[in-house]
Parts: C-alpha cells; sequence; structure tokens
C-alpha cells in the first residue's frame, strides 16, 4: 500500500508529462496484478459453505450484542 502512496505523491507533484504517463501505467499494473492475485486465492480457500458459515456467525454475534445494547432489561429477566 506504502507504494501505491509514494507512486500516488510523485504523480501529484510532478509536472513532467512523461513521469506521470509512467506512474500511471505502473500503478495500473500494480493494481491489476494484486486483484488478479486476491481474487485467486479466494477462488483456491473458500467456498459457498464456509463463506455462509462464517457470514452467520457474524450475523449472530452482531445480532446479539444489538439486543444487549438495546434491550439490556429484556436479555437480564
Amino acid at each position: 500500500m506504502s507504494s501505491f502512496k509514494k507512486a500516488s505523491e510523485l504523480l501529484n507533484s510532478s509536472n513532467d508529462t512523461v513521469t506521470i504517463n509512467e506512474l500511471k501505467g505502473k500503478l495500473t499494473h500494480l493494481e491489476n496484478n494484486q486483484l488478479s492475485e486476491i481474487h485467486k486465492s479466494l477462488s483456491k480457500s473458500s467456498n459457498k459453505e464456509t463463506f455462509d458459515h462464517s457470514c452467520i456467525e457474524t450475523l449472530q454475534k452482531y445480532y446479539k450484542t444489538y439486543n444487549e445494547h438495546e434491550f439490556p432489561k429484556a436479555n437480564n429477566s
């Protein structure tokens, strides 16, 4: 992420068109590579069942926390 920040700072501070175009190309290439790697790793490591299961657990946790916060008397009786 820091490479994106440094590149964007150079992009914004430089008036040289050649440098700007080169940085734009490099940023686009990096973004595309990272997105494709993320997609590949997610495709290999997760399936629908594990995704759904963790979503259900997360929803249950937030629902319980919300109810305890919003309706404390009802939960203590």
